[in-house]
């Protein structure tokens, strides 16, 4: 594996999910909802125009998977800032040798 793919793998996770963040911040009924409250009748009768929307279906998958979404992104940003060590510290030695 090449050695820029490993960061740029991870930096697109984050950015990804910073941008699907924003997207969702830009819902057209910016109410909070909660996974017990978008699986309501009160949730389809409060949103009869944005049902198919496509954030709105993006939202409800982000907020099901919310918890191994939240794993992925810290995960990248650990396994970014392991790359970049272990990086600095193989070129520091690359340098000695």
């Amino acid at each position: 594996m090449s050695k820029r793919l490993i960061p740029a793998v991870l930096i697109l996770v984050i950015s990804s999910m910073v941008i699907a963040q924003i997207a969702l911040d830009t819902h057209p009924e910016p109410k909070e909802f909660s996974a017990s409250f978008s699986s309501t009748k009160a949730y389809s009768d409060a949103l009869p125009a944005y049902q198919d929307h496509l954030l709105t279906h993006l939202r409800n998958w982000w907020v099901a998977n919310y918890s191994a979404l939240r794993f992925l992104f810290f995960a990248s940003f650990v396994g970014l800032a392991m790359y970049g060590l272990w990086y600095w510290l193989y070129s520091k030695g690359e340098q000695h040798a």
